[in-house]
């Protein structure tokens, strides 16, 4: 993310993190563009250290993390537009579902999709240390309440990844039932714990252990005994407390234009699952492959995944 702000302000493809802003030919004017951008994606500002012209791309990166970290901050909304660019397109809303990092993958991602497109990202809920809602529905309240601040009439586009995927789904469902026009509605990687496969009817977790016995039983083994149950979690991590309540979300009807990508890499019990549950709810649901696993759909190839959605955007998908 820093890496992309400073090439962008200073108008050069930077190959080494460790490089002095200042050796790369930064102004002291340049600099402040780029901490404000820094700052403005990260959600804080930047601490004194970083305000100097021989900062670099790992350091800055390091004291911005550490800064956040110390801080508490954790933003449930990025920016107002993700390009610098002047926006010409309708605006895109974008529920990033990154839990751990920050979300600075939009930031890439919104390259890619071009700089006439302006894409706000909205953050998961709880990542501020706030009680997280109970279920996905419960959700969809406080990102419609930005969303109106922000556009207060439709019609909207919007997309999700993995939990945000969900919430976007209720978010665009909601929309409809208070009359207005959803015309995109793009969900990435949208898994569903809960869901049931295509053909069998099994959980995922009962076919994970239904391959598990067969495999003991061609091996010739017994199954070993069941250690004694671990005492009860007391404090789940916010990854597991959104995994409880993806296990129970089960997605209701949807009448208007959806796209899934999945990413090609995605356990096939995991997709198959969630995608006949997709279907049931939404009968105009496109669903299409994108490169890359779970995590490096949207890291590894933006860039693809960005073409993907700008296509989808403009109607070709």
């Amino acid at each position: 993310m820093v890496r992309d702000i400073w090439q962008d302000v200073l108008g050069v493809r930077i190959a080494s993190v460790t490089e002095r802003f200042a050796h790369l030919g930064g102004t002291p004017e340049q600099a402040a563009r780029m901490l404000a951008e820094v700052e403005r994606a990260c959600g804080h500002a930047a601490p004194p250290p970083a305000r100097s012209l021989d900062v670099t791309i790992e350091t800055l990166a390091g004291l911005m993390k550490a800064s956040e970290s110390r801080s508490g901050s954790a933003r449930k909304y990025i920016g107002r537009n993700l390009n610098t660019g002047p926006g010409q397109r309708p605006e895109l809303f974008l529920m990033h579902g990154d839990m751990n990092g920050g979300g600075f993958y939009c930031l890439a991602l919104a390259g890619h999709l071009g700089r006439d497109q302006p894409v706000h990202a909205f953050a998961p809920l709880g990542v501020d240390g706030r009680p997280l809602p109970p279920t996905i529905e419960d959700m969809v309240a406080e990102p419609l309440a930005e969303l109106r601040r922000l556009r207060p009439a439709g019609p909207y586009r919007l997309a999700g990844y993995c939990n945000g995927g969900l919430v976007a789904y209720e978010m665009a469902r909601t929309l409809i039932a208070e009359g207005e026009v959803v015309e995109r509605l793009i969900l990435i990687a949208p898994n569903l714990p809960g869901a049931r496969l295509a053909e069998s009817g099994w959980t995922v977790d009962r076919l994970r252990a239904g391959i598990r016995r067969r495999v003991r039983r061609l091996l010739g083994r017994r199954p070993p005994e069941l250690p004694a149950a671990p005492p009860a979690e007391t404090s789940p991590s916010l990854f597991e407390r959104y995994r409880r309540i993806m296990r129970g979300y089960r997605p209701g009807r949807f009448a208007g234009p959806l796209t899934i990508f999945w990413p090609a890499e995605e356990p096939y019990a995991m997709r198959e699952g969630a995608s006949r549950a997709w279907r049931e709810a939404a009968p105009q649901a496109i669903i299409r492959e994108i490169p890359g696993a779970h995590l490096t759909a949207i890291t590894t190839h933006a860039a693809e995944l960005g073409a993907a959605l700008r296509a989808c955007l403009d109607g070709k998908v």
